[in-house]
């Protein structure tokens, strides 16, 4: 009987050694003590693998993902006025400005992933970024929608839009340039289509030759375009 009661009596001691803390901390230990460790050392490097959050996606040449062809060609025709091409580097459009606008609309930023999405929709200031309901590819359709309305309502006799579709240099056999060009205005009954196909043999097997045979190419192109409108 005096054995049991010592024995109750150094239960009780040590039991009350031990905080809740304590208890709490024990039962966590036993609990998570069968899982496998993920702790790391790190060192003389950072915590990064390549591709391991969101990248972009790349942007491959190919057909319009966003753009119709209309608006794919005014958006090359502007890329190449704001970068015009010159004999030794290539304009917009050749450098694929118009490609990598194409794929960004059709991509997060044109579907306004990240962006103000709930109203009120009120102007913000620029640290704000975009609230407007409209994103950003519903602003690009709709602006490049008013650049037509508004060439299309210029008061003009003739208008001629081109597409062309090859404009070659050789320093042995020349220049090639074919063109598709469309004729419209007030005083066209209808629209005229038509396509130019023009070779023209360098003169000199020079760059300044074949300049020259573009110029020449060129010229014969305007004067199919004339006699079309005549």
């Amino acid at each position: 009987m005096i054995l049991r009661f010592l024995q109750w009596e150094r239960f009780l001691v040590i039991a009350m050694r031990f905080s809740r803390r304590d208890l709490l901390a024990g039962t966590a230990l036993a609990l998570l003590g069968g899982l496998p460790g993920r702790a790391a050392v790190i060192r003389d490097h950072l915590p990064w693998e390549p591709n391991a959050g969101n990248p972009p996606v790349p942007a491959k040449p190919g057909p319009w993902l966003f753009f119709t062809g209309p608006e794919g060609r005014a958006v090359e025709a502007m890329a190449d006025r704001i970068i015009p091409p010159d004999p030794d580097t290539p304009g917009g459009k050749d450098s694929g400005c118009a490609v990598y606008i194409d794929r960004q609309m059709a991509g997060p930023y044109g579907r306004k992933e990240g962006l103000y999405n709930s109203p009120p929709f009120l102007m913000g200031t620029k640290q704000q970024g975009s609230q407007s309901e409209a994103g950003p590819a519903q602003k690009y359709r709709e602006g490049l929608a008013a650049l037509d309305r508004y060439c299309r309502a210029t008061d003009v006799d003739y208008r001629v839009a081109l597409e062309v579709q090859r404009f070659e240099s050789s320093l042995s056999q020349g220049a090639t340039v074919e063109v598709l060009w469309t004729i419209t205005g007030k005083r066209a009954k209808a629209p005229v289509t038509g396509r130019s196909s023009v070779r023209e043999p360098a003169i000199s097997p020079t760059p300044e030759g074949v300049a020259a045979a573009h110029s020449r190419a060129l010229a014969r192109v305007a004067q199919d375009i004339a006699a079309a409108i005549k």
